[in-house]
């Protein structure tokens, strides 16, 4: 279901090829660029094409941008994989036996992948990060731990700030620079218990500031209008977009989905598994992601139709495979992967000309219409499966910036009284 990669030859010669690929809401064109040195990887390197993601034409448009500045992108592209961060650091003389600084790192992770308390999750995304950010900066480096001081750390900082992303060749969000800095306090915590030094050097370092970028949202008439037309319609994976605007399900605990987590006859759905984008099954995060939601008549009714569906592609299905126990899978009746998601959405989206918003906002749709409801804060956010109520302010303070620029008052909004089910399912789980 997800938009298929362009792939255009430029140059067979030299072994590069050039594709176009979709980032966020626009087109890029990326050039693969091979390494000189043996035995390492080469590195693609990003160009906006400045056309927006919308339809058919501005593909067309965005290949022929490709294939019009062949040479200029492939001179560019080589320029900026041979091109190292300088670091302006001054580095003092180690004391002398004490690990290397990206020994440190691998034997922390090593610590932390012992420990079972962590969930599976958490560990992907410290591997994702100590394998893509930390262990290529300190490996390059050759610092000892006990080098590495705020100085350095400013300076690498600055870097994650500016070319760490090796999609684009620009930096890396506020977001993710401060879950790298939380890793780095955790390392150093590691060498100090370990009586390699004695300071924790990322210990109130300046970080970035959480970027608090608008999320756009369906108005409540949207909302309904798009459940209204998914839920009459013939579209096998509706329930994927129905879901999270109904229920407020993240894209994780949509693809985690089991019938077994589906109770016919109490009419209830429990949302206890998930299923990450690095295929990583598992419990929720939290314990207030594990909930019980109570599901209205008409949407028993779709999962039961959706069951017959799926058992139908199960029997007609060549090869002879074992039965899927999610809700939601592909034509050869194996799990959907959650990235397919999105491509699901901007199928149907562009087909009944929904409005360009992103998968993953469908949820916050919802919180922004029991805000709009004159719902409070502790009880959406316990209806969510959020941890901290902070999380669910933000929406609510998005939402409600964009009452005060509207100039509307929620009194015009009777969401609650018109979705009897939400009202309990908050009730129930407050």
């Amino acid at each position: 279901m997800l938009l298929k990669k362009e792939v255009i030859k430029i140059n067979s010669k030299n072994k590069i090829k050039g594709s176009i690929q979709k980032s966020g809401n626009y087109w890029y064109a990326v050039i693969y660029v091979p390494s000189k040195s043996k035995g390492k990887k080469g590195s693609r390197q990003w160009f906006s094409t400045g056309i927006k993601v919308e339809n058919d034409p501005d593909k067309e448009l965005a290949k022929e941008y490709l294939k019009t500045n062949n040479a200029q992108l492939l001179q560019e592209a080589g320029k900026k994989a041979q091109e190292p961060y300088h670091f302006n650091i001054t580095v003092k003389e180690s004391a002398g036996n004490l690990p290397l600084m990206s020994d440190c790192i691998i034997n922390w992770l090593a610590d932390k992948e012992q420990d079972v308390s962590i969930k599976k999750t958490t560990l992907a995304k410290y591997r994702s990060i100590v394998n893509t950010q930390l262990l290529p900066f300190f490996n390059e480096s050759g610092l000892y731990v006990d080098q590495v001081k705020k100085g350095i750390l400013r300076e690498y900082l600055r870097y994650l700030q500016s070319k760490a992303n090796t999609k684009t060749g620009g930096g890396l969000s506020a977001a993710y620079i401060r879950e790298i800095q939380s890793m780095l306090l955790q390392v150093f915590q590691y060498a100090i218990d370990d009586e390699y030094i004695t300071v924790n050097p990322a210990y109130k370092l300046k970080i970035p500031k959480r970027e608090n970028k608008p999320k756009p949202t369906f108005t409540l008439d949207e909302t309904k209008n798009i459940c209204n037309i998914l839920d009459n319609s013939e579209e096998e994976y509706a329930l994927i977009i129905t879901l999270p605007l109904k229920y407020g399900l993240r894209r994780e605990e949509v693809a985690g989905l089991k019938w077994d987590n589906i109770d016919f006859l109490k009419g209830t759905m429990h949302i206890i598994n998930v299923r990450t984008r690095q295929e990583i099954r598992d419990t929720p995060k939290t314990e207030t992601s594990n909930r019980i939601l109570h599901l209205q008549e008409k949407d028993l009714a779709l999962l039961k139709k959706h069951y017959e569906r799926e058992e139908k592609k199960y029997r007609n299905c060549k090869k002879r495979i074992k039965k899927s126990d999610y809700l939601f899978t592909s034509s050869k009746a194996t799990p959907l992967h959650p990235d397919t998601f999105s491509g699901i959405w901007e199928k149907i989206r562009n087909k009944y000309a929904f409005s360009n918003i992103p998968y993953r906002n469908l949820r916050t749709t919802l919180a922004t219409n029991l805000y709009l409801s004159g719902e409070s804060v502790e009880r959406t956010s316990q209806f969510l499966g959020h941890s901290d109520t902070r999380v669910t302010k933000a929406v609510y303070i998005q939402a409600e910036k964009e009452l005060a620029n509207k100039g509307i008052g929620t009194s015009l909004y009777s969401f609650l009284d018109n979705n009897a089910e939400i009202t309990q399912n908050i009730q129930e789980t407050a």
